[in-house]
């Protein structure tokens, strides 16, 4: 009940129905998406000062269809969505925010996959770096020593696709709960 599971053939109608953020939100769909909302609405109501800026998801997938739902999704709940066709174009935005001193990304979401640079050669050079911003990576073409070298490499999860919506909005949420609206 409530689960959408990514999968290229409806990714068009979902991206129709959530176009406007008018997804209908019960408990039952997304507890903990609901529940951290829920959390940020009680916080500023008793006062606590919100975040400065919203919290900033860096999208990085070079298949149209499922980096704009990712996307339309991430902005309905409530997130500043920065994003990348390719791994050469995520590289230039994180290069340009440190010259710039623009804020940087609170959590990336990376296909393993791109043209270009690959997602593990990302997040490999970002450890170099000595970045710790967290990344989940996602792949169609995932396996067991993928898995190993993306967790090795500091990734905080790997979704193979197709996957379930619900499950990338829970690990974002456990690194970036986010900020109260005001």
């Amino acid at each position: 009940m409530g689960h959408k599971t990514l999968r290229s053939r409806t990714v068009a109608a979902e991206s129709r129905w959530h176009a406007a953020c008018v997804t209908p939100i019960t408990m039952l769909d997304r507890p903990s998406v609901l529940g951290a909302l829920e959390l940020a609405s009680f916080l500023h109501t008793l006062g606590v000062p919100a975040s400065p800026r919203r919290r900033r998801v860096l999208i990085a997938e070079d298949d149209n269809e499922m980096r704009s739902m990712l996307v339309v999704e991430l902005r309905c709940d409530g997130y500043d969505v920065v994003q990348a066709r390719d791994g050469a174009e995520v590289a230039t935005l994180l290069a340009n925010g440190r010259e710039r001193r623009v804020d940087a990304p609170d959590i990336l979401v990376m296909d393993i996959r791109m043209p270009l640079r690959s997602g593990l050669e990302l997040l490999a050079d970002l450890r170099r770096l000595g970045s710790r911003v967290p990344v989940i990576l996602i792949t169609a073409f995932g396996d067991a020593e993928i898995h190993e070298t993306a967790r090795e490499l500091g990734a905080i999860a790997v979704f193979d696709k197709p996957f379930d919506l619900d499950d990338l909005r829970t690990a974002i949420l456990n690194y970036l709960p986010p900020a109260p609206r005001s």
